[in-house]
């Protein structure tokens, strides 16, 4: 045998070898499979539970109350996101002052007024 693995005749001892599960580069095939193999290993293995296996069943009182939580907090949390102004201090104008309003800005553009 050579340093490398082979033996003297190359030619006969890789297809010796690769009969007993060494390529002709004189690796083992196995090893190949066994790696591929482990890459499907963890399909094989449980994963963490799904969604249907971790199903709790509750009311329509429950599921209502945890929906409305739910929006809830959604909304915060996107409202803290759009960084808007605070309103809070301002009141919503009652539909009489939205039309006058509207009437204004049409009269303004029927007469050809241009904007403040």
């Amino acid at each position: 045998m050579t340093a490398d693995g082979g033996g003297d005749d190359e030619g006969e001892s890789a297809s010796s070898e690769a009969g007993e599960g060494e390529d002709a580069s004189g690796e083992d095939a196995g090893a190949e499979d066994d790696s591929a193999a482990g890459e499907e290993g963890p399909s094989e293995k449980p994963k963490a539970p799904s969604a249907a296996v971790a199903v709790k069943r509750v009311d329509a009182n429950l599921a209502s109350e945890n929906l409305a939580s739910g929006d809830a907090k959604a909304t915060s949390q996107t409202l803290q996101g759009l960084t808007l102004p605070d309103l809070s201090n301002k009141r919503t104008p009652t539909p009489g002052a939205i039309a006058n309003t509207l009437q204004q800005v049409r009269q303004r553009i029927v007469s050809g007024a241009g904007p403040r």
